[in-house]
């Protein structure tokens, strides 16, 4: 079952980095940034079904993919395998 916009909100405000999501609310990113960026990555859950938090925008550092029911997954759905920043780079 899909969360509502709101819990979804609560849920990025809670695993965002405050200077990346509320903090950025201001006339020089926007007066609703926060929103913004809620509504586009609630869009993400609507039609892809899950969205992500980069490790530079999360509060611990570390990337955070969700679904629509903000569980936290493991891996990109239809992903083999999660790499590392590192490994990436180094694979490619």
């Amino acid at each position: 079952m899909m969360v509502t916009p709101e819990q979804h909100y609560e849920f990025l405000k809670q695993h965002y980095r405050a200077s990346r999501f509320e903090e950025r609310n201001n006339s020089s990113w926007g007066t609703a940034y926060s929103q913004h960026i809620a509504d586009y990555r609630y869009e993400e859950l609507q039609t892809v079904g899950y969205s992500l938090i980069s490790s530079h925008e999360s509060a611990t550092g570390d990337a955070i993919i969700y679904d629509a029911e903000l569980n936290k997954l493991d891996t990109i759905p239809g992903e083999k395998k999660s790499y590392t920043t590192q490994e990436h780079i180094s694979n490619d």
